[in-house]
């Protein structure tokens, strides 16, 4: 199995000026990405026990259009795992035009297994992660 870097999106997206958390509901977060000239917003999705279900914000791009532009982006978590004392998104897909009737998933993966890079410091280590295609159509993540 190939493996993968896992990257730490916690310390990625740690509050910062930069990174603008807040509430939507009890249910959904926004993140204000400040990347200059532009400020996105990644909108997050969690269950009740805080467990991320969904991700999506507005990319630049021209898939199925005639001109470039803002379009929805993101993905689903399907499925968490536990691995020894970390819990990440174990099956994902993820697409253009996401939330929309007209979402059809670019990729979907498979988290198999992942361990720690460095078992000392959680906070700063990175995972590696093995991957493995799930069954079905697309492109999928091996």
């Amino acid at each position: 199995m190939p493996q993968v870097p896992w990257f730490d999106l916690h310390d990625a997206l740690l509050p910062s000026p930069t990174r603008i958390w807040h509430a939507e509901s009890d249910n959904e977060i926004t993140v204000d990405l400040v990347l200059a000239p532009e400020r996105p917003a990644l909108h997050v999705t969690i269950d009740n026990d805080g467990a991320v279900q969904s991700v999506n914000l507005q990319r630049w791009g021209d898939i199925g259009q005639k001109a470039f532009g803002y379009m929805p982006f993101g993905g689903d978590i399907l499925a968490e795992k536990r691995f020894g004392d970390l819990i990440l998104p174990s099956r994902l897909r993820v697409g253009w035009r996401h939330g929309t009737e007209e979402f059809s998933p670019l990729f979907e993966a498979e988290i198999i297994s992942a361990v720690p890079a460095s078992s000392m410091d959680m906070r700063s280590s990175h995972a590696v992660a093995e991957s493995s295609a799930p069954t079905g159509g697309g492109v999928h993540v091996t």
